[in-house]
């Protein structure tokens, strides 16, 4: 009796990240102020300042799905490079109103001004036949052509409110 056997080796994407840089500022600073009895001014600020920057490759993997046949996984070496910066600014002034009149309480948010700002850029770049692993740069790949985006969102808000 004839029997073979037919196995796989599971093999997953495998990638070493070269460099990896994560750098976040986020910062809250809040101020209040009694102007008049029961009126309250409040003021908020929020920073927020981030970088991500990472470097990374991949390179080939042979797995097997019998005994006589191998198989690779991505068969080219690749080089790959992504950043991000964001920023984020959020500005609150507002006026609270708190009264009590005999068991009842009153509260009010009186009004205010609300100011936000974001800022966010993302790149990406990648290029196959990388040459060598101990440098992982895509300018050190030599595949055709280079693929890669970008995405830049910058808006902000402003709004003033009454109650």
């Amino acid at each position: 009796m004839d029997c073979k056997r037919s196995f796989r080796v599971r093999s997953y994407k495998r990638w070493r990240e070269k460099g990896l840089q994560n750098n976040n500022f986020n910062t809250t600073f809040t101020a209040k102020a009694t102007l008049y009895k029961d009126l309250v001014f409040t003021g908020k600020a929020s920073f927020l300042k981030a970088s991500y920057d990472m470097s990374a490759f991949w390179i080939p993997i042979p797995y097997k799905l019998g005994p006589d046949h191998v198989e690779i996984y991505r068969p080219l070496k690749e080089a790959q490079r992504e950043a991000q910066s964001k920023i984020q600014n959020v500005f609150d002034l507002y006026f609270d109103y708190d009264k009590e009149i005999g068991k009842h309480k009153v509260h009010c948010l009186a009004g205010g001004y609300n100011q936000e700002y974001y800022y966010n850029n993302w790149f990406w770049a990648s290029n196959k036949d990388l040459i060598s692993e101990n440098v992982p740069s895509i300018n050190l790949a030599t595949g055709d052509p280079l693929v890669g985006g970008e995405n830049i969102d910058d808006w902000a808000t402003r709004s003033v409110f009454t109650d």
